[in-house]
């Protein structure tokens, strides 16, 4: 029994082992993957803060999202406006130590601690100078810096998630900017910032900036996102924040149908077009009874198109359609074949054969017939 157990216990640890190797070297990146960010009553600010708001210069805050300002400062504070209000131009509402604001913090924290939580991809070096990043999860445990061009890919997908994890700053230089490609949206870019974040001047920075600390945006630079900040201030000066929704895709579907008898010399296959908003443009070449889907589509109008296939063929269906965010467009596009026959000109001049000829012989021997009896 006892050699028995040892030889059961090795066995048993054998197997440990090779299990434990195996998920030790499973890559992180299938493991990790980007979940999305809610930020609940928070989306609508274009600058929350914690402490105080400054700014100096024209300063200008929209979006679709929201453009509210919101300052939520310690107990026993009271705030009335903050220096160099009156220089920026707002198109949402003012919150200054107010119960929204209040929530506001509350569902920032939890949304910081989600992104901050979140699994790791890719651990980064600190400057993402020319890099061309996909949907993930990067960290550093230090600092993030931008000191030229960073490309965001959608891969032609509009949920992509980016979310970036800084242990202490985030830091881009003047005239630094991130481009977005595919799809890739402002919406779906997260920044954790362990500390505080510095935003160049006369950059272009994308995404929402969750810090713990201070945020401060320093002159003419353009952001396309979120400035939040949990304990600390925002800073302005003189800066564009746009902070807009999150466009939905939809899709486009065509099916092909075919009337009347289509001969093996006639086409059986359809080239079709699509073509819509931000000069999209696609083809498909669709068999008959078949269909074909355009997806993750931006809202808008869509023309549905066909190369022609001569005299023989009439189509219909073909023409404008509306897409919209998260729906699917029907469209059926009927073709039909006529065999066309032409019309014989000459049948009346046709000399009379058969059954009319025989009559007339008939008749011409009766006559005969007569004559010679009568002669008799």
């Amino acid at each position: 029994m006892n050699k028995m157990n040892i030889q059961f216990n090795k066995f048993l640890a054998t197997t440990l082992v090779a299990i434990s190797l195996m998920i030790l070297i499973i890559p992180t990146s299938i493991i990790a993957e980007a979940t999305p960010v809610n930020l609940k009553t928070a989306s609508t600010f274009g600058v929350l803060a914690g402490s105080a708001i400054t700014n100096t210069g024209p300063t200008t805050i929209n979006g679709s999202a929201g453009a509210d300002i919101g300052l939520q400062p310690g107990e026993g504070e009271v705030v009335e406006s903050f220096p160099g209000q009156a220089d920026v131009t707002y198109s949402g509402s003012l919150h200054l130590r107010t119960p929204i604001a209040q929530q506001a913090q509350v569902d920032l924290l939890e949304a910081y601690n989600n992104v901050a939580s979140q699994v790791s991809d890719e651990t980064i070096a600190a400057d993402l100078e020319g890099r061309t990043l996909t949907s993930g999860v990067y960290t550093s445990a230090s600092s993030i810096s931008l000191t030229g061009v960073l490309t965001l890919d959608g891969e032609n997908d509009p949920n992509a998630l980016f979310i970036f994890q800084a242990g202490s700053s985030l830091t881009t230089l003047s005239n630094s900017e991130i481009l977005l490609i595919n799809g890739a949206q402002a919406c779906n870019v997260y920044w954790q910032v362990g500390s505080s974040a510095t935003l160049g001047t006369n950059s272009i920075f994308v995404g929402n900036v969750l810090a713990q600390v201070s945020i401060t945006a320093t002159t003419g630079a353009s952001i396309f996102g979120q400035l939040l900040s949990l304990t600390g201030a925002v800073t302005l000066d003189t800066n564009t924040i746009t902070n807009e929704a999150c466009i939905s895709a939809g899709s486009l579907t065509v099916t092909k149908n075919v009337v009347g008898e289509v001969s093996a010399e006639e086409p059986t296959s359809f080239m079709i077009t699509v073509t819509g908003p931000n000069d999209y443009s696609d083809q498909q070449m669709i068999e008959k009874d078949g269909l074909y889907t355009w997806s993750n589509l931006e809202s808008g109008t869509y023309t549905v198109s066909e190369a022609p296939l001569g005299l023989s063929w009439s189509v219909e269906g073909l023409g404008e359609y509306e897409v919209v965010m998260n729906e699917e467009t029907n469209v059926v596009v009927i073709n039909t074949f006529t065999i066309e026959v032409e019309d014989d000109e000459d049948d009346e001049e046709l000399p009379q054969t058969g059954a009319s000829q025989s009559w007339l012989a008939l008749l011409l021997l009766g006559c005969g017939i007569m004559l010679m009896s009568k002669k008799q």
